[in-house]
């Protein structure tokens, strides 16, 4: 199924520290959305985290994909709406 959504991204594989991060950087409707992620051998492993990393959202679902689309598909909606109700009157 196609909603006509189509999420477009770039991986980057950056090193850090002895460990691959893989970042994603996304563009067309999810434009400024940048996730950054990294695989570990354990729930307790210890990680340097790069001076460039933001917030931990791993148990946030509004980072989830499916959700960041829907949040973007509703801001454009309501943008839209705003911008039909704007106008000159006659």
């Amino acid at each position: 199924m196609c909603d006509g959504h189509v999420l477009d991204k770039t991986r980057h594989f950056v090193s850090h520290a002895g460990a691959t991060w893989y970042v994603d950087v996304y563009e067309g409707i999810l434009d400024g959305v940048a996730l950054a992620e990294i695989e570990l051998d354990s729930a307790d492993q210890k990680i340097e985290l790069p001076d460039w990393i933001g917030k931990e959202v791993t148990g946030d679902p509004s980072y989830r994909k499916v959700n960041l689309l829907a949040q973007r598909i509703a801001a454009l909606g309501e943008k839209g709406s705003a911008l039909q109700m704007v106008g000159p009157t006659r």
